[in-house]
């Protein structure tokens, strides 16, 4: 099966977060439409969520099916888990923001996207690299957030790393990457270097770029200062962008 789990992203409350979400989906949709070069492309979107995404590209002039368990009312949406989606294409491109690290079947989700696909079409994610939240990475985080940390609702790094400072009393040498483990678990999560070797297996990579995640949960930090941050090395980058093409072999025969 390649079921979706039913509390959508961990990172719902990122896209929920008032003032940030706008600038951090803009980047999304720009990098999206940039990687469609054909006119009137028929695109599916798995893993709609709120739909912003598949609105962006009805409006740039793509030919649109956005599916989601969750998905909106609207034309452009099918309330479907992939597995239930019954088109069988080709499509131009697809993409998905968000969605694919918790697929439960990430085998089976690949191939069959790779399968969806006209033979030189484009699969286009952004996606989230949990795995790559380290010591360092958190400690500059925590910085960041400062009193927020003890916000009424945390967010998914709030309480990640309310976790680790609560481990970390009474130890010199406490690490983060145990609670991001347990969540990780506990949510379903499938790791970055696991994503990308399933997509490298039947896709060839186009684009890969290590992009800031972390900036719209942090009130003092933009998405430049996280860039900057990234590229002195002082943490890690923990968003990816990453288009493939379906290798010859991948693409699913009609009978």
């Amino acid at each position: 099966m390649l079921s979706v789990r039913a509390s959508r992203d961990p990172l719902d409350d990122v896209s929920a977060t008032t003032g940030t979400h706008g600038p951090w989906q803009q980047r999304v949709e720009e990098f999206v439409l940039s990687q469609i070069a054909e006119p009137s492309a028929r695109v599916l979107e798995v893993g709609c969520g709120d739909g912003d995404l598949a609105r962006a590209l009805h409006r740039a002039g793509h030919i649109v099916t956005a599916i989601d368990p969750q998905a909106p009312p609207g034309h452009l949406f099918q309330p479907l888990k992939l597995e239930e989606f019954s088109d069988t294409g080709p499509f131009d491109s697809v993409v998905s923001s968000l969605a694919l690290h918790h697929i439960a079947d990430l085998k089976g989700a690949v191939d069959r996207i790779a399968g969806l696909l006209v033979r030189e079409g484009a699969l286009i994610l952004v996606e989230f690299a949990w795995d790559r939240l380290d010591d360092r990475t958190a400690r500059w985080a925590m910085d960041h957030l400062g009193g927020d940390l003890l916000s009424e609702t945390p967010s998914w790094l709030q309480r990640l790393l309310q976790e680790w400072r609560g481990q970390a009393v009474g130890l010199t040498n406490a690490s983060i990457e145990p609670c991001c483990a347990r969540w990780s678990d506990a949510e379903g999560l499938h790791s970055s270097p696991k994503m990308l070797a399933e997509l490298r297996h039947r896709f060839e990579e186009r684009v890969l770029e290590w992009t800031p995640y972390l900036y719209p949960e942090l009130p003092d930090c933009g998405e430049d200062e996280e860039y900057a941050a990234i590229r002195a090395r002082v943490i890690n980058a923990i968003g990816f962008r990453y288009v493939g093409t379906p290798r010859t072999q991948t693409r699913l025969r009609e009978p």
